[in-house]
């Protein structure tokens, strides 16, 4: 179910906009990785 409310600054959605990829039940609380500096930092969290 998605929320119709979204906070730019602290939250963002992802997907494909013709549908049927993005998470699923269950993988809320998944890391969100960015390669930065040569490194992965965790940069967000999956939440459904």
């Amino acid at each position: 179910q998605a929320s119709e409310i979204v906070n730019p600054s602290v939250q963002f959605c992802a997907g494909v906009i013709a549908g049927d990829k993005d998470t699923c039940q269950g993988d809320s609380g998944g890391p969100l990785m960015a390669f930065v500096n040569n490194r992965w930092i965790l940069a967000g969290l999956s939440s459904s």
